[in-house]
C-alpha cells in the first residue's frame, strides 16, 4: 500500500498481483493482462505479448504482495524493463534482491499515520482522541504493519480505539488479533526490487 501511494505518480502504469492464494495470483494476472492488452492491441493475450508491451511502455511498476517464496512469482516476474517490488515476510526465500527493511514510525509519525487511516481527529479535535491514538501507535511499538493490521482491524469490525483495546487486553483474544500480535518490533519485514 505504502509503495502504491508513494510511486503512483511516477508511473503511466501500475500492477499489483497479491501472491497469497497461486491460484488468485494467476487469475487476476490473466485477467489484468488479457484487459490490458485488449484495450491497447484488441487481440487475443498470448504469453510473450505482456512483455513485448512492457518493452514500449517503460514506465511501469509492478508490485507483487504476500510472497512466500520466489517459485510463487518467477513466473510472472518480466524479462523486459519494469520496476519491480516484492513485499515479504521471508526475504531468505527470495534470491539476492536489493532490501528496503521498513522502520518504526516515529511517535508523530505512527499517530498521523492512525489518524490517516482512521479518520476520527478531524471528527474530533480533542485531547481524548490524540490520546486515543498515540496509546494505539505505542501499544505496536510504532510498528507500521502492526499499525496497519490494527488500524484493518478496528475498520472492519467498526470499533472505536478504546472498544479495541477492550477486546485486546480483556478478552480471549480472536484470530485477527492474534496475528497483530505476531508481529513484534523485532519482525523484519522487507520490501525488495
Amino acid at each position: 500500500q505504502f509503495a502504491y501511494e508513494q510511486y503512483l505518480t511516477h508511473y503511466q502504469y501500475v500492477f499489483w498481483f497479491d501472491a497469497r492464494n497461486p491460484e488468485q495470483l494467476e487469475k487476476h494476472y490473466s485477467q489484468t493482462v488479457q484487459s490490458l492488452l485488449t484495450i491497447h492491441y484488441r487481440k487475443e493475450y498470448e504469453n510473450d505479448d505482456f512483455n513485448d508491451w512492457l518493452q514500449q511502455n517503460t514506465n511501469c511498476l509492478i508490485i507483487f504482495v504476500h510472497v512466500e517464496n520466489y517459485d510463487q512469482i518467477e513466473k510472472y516476474l518480466p524479462t523486459s524493463q519494469a520496476d519491480v517490488i516484492i513485499t515479504t515476510q521471508n526475504p531468505e526465500k527470495l534470491p539476492n534482491y536489493p532490501r528496503i527493511l521498513i522502520e518504526k514510525f516515529t511517535p508523530e509519525e505512527a499517530c498521523h499515520y492512525v489518524n490517516n487511516r482512521l479518520n476520527i481527529l478531524g471528527e474530533r479535535d480533542d485531547i481524548d482522541t490524540q490520546v486515543q491514538l498515540e496509546n494505539l501507535a505505542k501499544a505496536f511499538h510504532y510498528h507500521p504493519r502492526a499499525l496497519s493490521r490494527a488500524c484493518r482491524y478496528i475498520i472492519r469490525n467498526k470499533l472505536s480505539i478504546p472498544h479495541f483495546f477492550q477486546l485486546y487486553f480483556h478478552t480471549p483474544q480472536p484470530k485477527a488479533i492474534e496475528d497483530i500480535l505476531k508481529l513484534t518490533p523485532q519482525t523484519p519485514i522487507s520490501l525488495t526490487d
